[in-house]
This record gives structure tokens, C-alpha cells and sequence, in this order.
């Protein structure tokens, strides 16, 4: 199962929160500083049971589409 990190990141002088998506022992950090784009992709990737191994993949194509 999919689920959504939270990290502080210091960008352009400003302390921001950004987002990824962690499953198992897997992690994808800074994925987007909108939490909504986030947790939408997760609930597809929980949705379609997408395998780990094509998270990667899948951010990737995530980052293009935004």
C-alpha cells in the first residue's frame, strides 16, 4: 500500500513542505509541493495495485503530465 511523506525543504530562501509516496521499504521523496497531486496519485497506485517496481516510472510520467 501506497501512503504520503511529508519533508521540510529550504527553496529559493523559503522553508516549504513538500510531498513523495513510500511503499514498503521504498520511498520517493519531493514529488510535488501539492499535497492534493499527491495523495490523488496515491489513491490510483492503491486503486490499479501497482507494483513497486514501476513506481519510479510512474512519478516520472506524473512530472511530465503536471
Amino acid at each position: 500500500m501506497y501512503t504520503i511523506t511529508q519533508d521540510k525543504k529550504n527553496i529559493d530562501g523559503a522553508v516549504k513542505t513538500t510531498y513523495g509516496i513510500k511503499c514498503e521499504e521504498m520511498a520517493v521523496k519531493d514529488v510535488s509541493l501539492n499535497k492534493e497531486e499527491v495523495t490523488e496519485l496515491i489513491d490510483r497506485l492503491n486503486r490499479y495495485g501497482l507494483s513497486p517496481c514501476h513506481l519510479q516510472d510512474v512519478i516520472e510520467d506524473f512530472l511530465v503530465d503536471v
